[in-house]
């Protein structure tokens, strides 16, 4: 049997270049499988990003991130210095 996990890693803040703060939330995906011995494995996937009111985030490089939304269709830069940022 094979299914999905989405768990909860960290959330941290960031910024865009007015000062306003965002909180990131980051999710890693894991393929959850059973063999036919019962041995199950957890294999890591994709990590995701979102704001906590459920923006999506792109992860561009450690510190910086990307918003879209339709007030901002080329993008909203955020950084962030937090210790948590990934």
């Amino acid at each position: 049997m094979t299914r999905h996990e989405n768990v909860f890693v960290t959330r941290f803040q960031a910024q865009d270049p007015l000062g306003r703060s965002y909180t990131i939330e980051v999710f890693q995906q894991y393929l959850v499988s059973t063999d036919l011995d019962g041995v199950t494995s957890r294999i890591p996937g994709l990590r995701s990003f979102r704001t906590s009111d459920g923006k999506s985030v792109n992860w561009l490089e450690r510190g910086r991130y990307q918003i879209f939304t339709p007030e901002h269709t080329g993008g909203l830069d955020l950084e962030s210095t937090d210790p948590n940022a990934v």
